[in-house]
């Protein structure tokens, strides 16, 4: 707000300076008997103040935009950052600067799923599952793409609930339906059901990811070992019921 101030302040010194000098202007054309030419000229003299000072908040509104599109520049680069994983130089407070910007976008842009996204993944860095499961939900009304149900199974496997973790698979089962090797679903799923001891089913999704891992020729030794130890513990499961 000071800024508009100092805007408002320069103008007037702006006008002042060219009053005077149009006074000047006037009294010389005063003396050379020129009145009626002269009062002509004051009289369009009088509005120039005026269009100066209607101009200011034009401008300070224009220059307000620009400062916001940086800061949102800013904030994207941000989030940019913490999806790829780079995560050293974020702090909490750039994260929650983060949301106030992506609040403020999406008031001017409520259907715009993309930044409902955003905002959904910045509140769940924060740990407010509650808010990124709303943020989440809104993108998803907007759009419905694999990625985003993958990362609101994922919200939603955090609070570990029975609804919320079958809300999770419903989810996870709606992003293979439009994309069946969709890798990050099979992988997210599979945990999702190592979590709730179903281990046959986190077994035949981790298969599913490990056969489209080969054939990219992808390194499959991770999810293997996953897969490895969850017949173990389906091994140990079976023991354990047969006693």
């Amino acid at each position: 707000m000071n800024d508009f101030w100092v805007a408002v302040a320069i103008s007037l010194m702006a006008s002042m300076v060219y009053i005077g000098f149009s006074v000047s202007q006037s009294f010389f054309s005063f003396n050379d008997g020129r009145d009626d030419k002269s009062k002509n000229h004051n009289r369009s003299l009088f509005f120039v103040p005026i269009i100066v000072l209607m101009l200011v908040p034009i401008g300070y509104f224009y220059l307000g935009n620009a400062k916001k599109q940086s800061d949102w520049q800013s904030s994207v680069q941000k989030m940019d950052q913490i999806q790829s994983g780079n995560k050293a130089s974020i702090e909490q407070s750039d994260i929650q600067d983060l949301v106030l910007a992506l609040r403020s976008s999406i008031a001017q842009e409520p259907q715009n799923g993309q930044l409902w996204f955003m905002l959904a993944e910045s509140y769940f860095q924060l740990r407010m599952v509650d808010l990124a499961d709303a943020a989440m939900q809104k993108a998803l009304k907007i759009e419905s793409r694999p990625d985003w149900f993958v990362a609101n199974a994922q919200i939603l496997s955090m609070r570990s609930s029975a609804s919320d973790i079958s809300k999770s698979i419903n989810l996870l089962q709606k992003a293979l339906s439009i994309q069946p090797e969709h890798q990050s679903a099979l992988l997210t799923l599979g945990f999702v059901y190592f979590r709730q001891q179903q281990f046959e089913f986190a077994i035949k999704s981790w298969q599913r990811l490990l056969a489209q891992l080969e054939i990219s020729g992808s390194d499959t030794r991770t999810i293997q070992r996953q897969i490895d130890f969850a017949r173990q513990r389906l091994g140990a499961q079976k023991s354990q019921k047969s006693d």
